[in-house]
């Protein structure tokens, strides 16, 4: 039994897919993700708000991002609530 995912790719209703790997392109170590990166192209910006606006709204209780590992490279981690 697992309380979170990991998610790698978004896949969009316009048929775009969105990678962790290659879209999430700011990684400082220990920055906040949810902050405007003005390098960000489109598909990271989309990403970042995905990710930061479902965790604001409480629908994760953490998020790990490749902000804080290299073992987050190409995924961020969403852990649900018990």
């Amino acid at each position: 039994v697992g309380w979170a995912i990991d998610v790698g790719r978004f896949e969009m209703r316009d048929g775009r897919k969105l990678s962790v790997l290659e879209d999430w392109t700011n990684r400082v170590r220990g920055a906040e993700p949810c902050q405007e990166w003005p390098t960000d192209g489109e598909a990271g910006r989309i990403m970042r708000k995905l990710v930061c606006e479902a965790y604001a709204h409480d629908l994760f209780q953490s998020m790990v991002t490749p902000h804080d590992n290299d073992a987050h490279k190409n995924h961020v981690h969403l852990e649900i609530r018990p």
